[in-house]
């Protein structure tokens, strides 16, 4: 599916976006303060117990957010390949304001709600990368046919490399924070985080645009 984004799209939406490359946006100072400061609340009380727990608890509110069912089983009946993935386990968190998780949301869907044959799958979880840690290359349309955008937003700035490369572009974009960064998923917007340094740990919020399936345009 080639659906063009622009700059107007932003402007219409009431945001102020910078386009790093055809197709490649930032919104810089996306998220708002009091958000970022609740994130990283949550982020100080949490064990690595949590971390393990919470990873399970997002992966099931993805599956039903969205393939409509309750377990990794009844989607891979369906014919999804979903299953817990041992490297996620202790880098991926649920969200637990539900009023920040549908504040940010609600700002997304201005950028995207113009396009009816879009849907988009929000922001519902924290990623975290560590020292040594990185993101192999890939594009997210590969895992998820359905995904044509992919949206970053970055908790924090203050860690060592974490660079998002782009290798058949050669962009690299170095996060900010509160900044929300949107490209196209296919083959030319390739994409991967570069190993993170000893220091902080990088904090981001994924959230994905999907084509319409059937059911949502019911």
């Amino acid at each position: 599916m080639q659906i063009d984004l622009t700059l107007d799209n932003f402007t219409q939406a009431g945001f102020e976006a910078e386009e790093l490359y055809k197709g490649i946006f930032v919104v810089r100072n996306f998220l708002k303060e009091e958000e970022i400061t609740a994130i990283e609340s949550q982020l100080k009380t949490m064990t690595e117990e949590d971390w393990s727990k919470k990873y399970t608890e997002s992966l099931f509110e993805f599956i039903k957010n969205q393939y409509g069912v309750d377990t990794i089983e009844e989607a891979q009946a369906l014919g999804h390949n979903i299953e817990i993935d041992k490297n996620w386990v202790d880098k991926n968190a649920l969200i637990e304001d539900i009023e920040i998780r549908n504040s940010i949301n609600e700002r997304l869907d201005k950028i995207f709600g113009v396009f009816t044959d879009l849907n988009l799958q929000g922001v519902g979880s924290i990623q975290r990368q560590y020292e040594g840690v990185s993101l192999s290359y890939h594009v997210d349309s590969l895992s998820n046919p359905l995904v044509v955008f992919a949206n970053v937003l970055y908790i924090n700035d203050d860690f060592t490399g974490g660079e998002l490369h782009f290798p058949n572009i050669d962009i690299t974009y170095r996060p900010e924070r509160g900044a929300l960064i949107i490209f196209p998923s296919d083959d030319e917007y390739l994409h991967g985080v570069l190993p993170v340094g000893p220091g902080p740990i990088r904090y981001a919020l994924p959230a994905f645009v999907n084509k319409k399936i059937e059911e949502d345009a019911s």
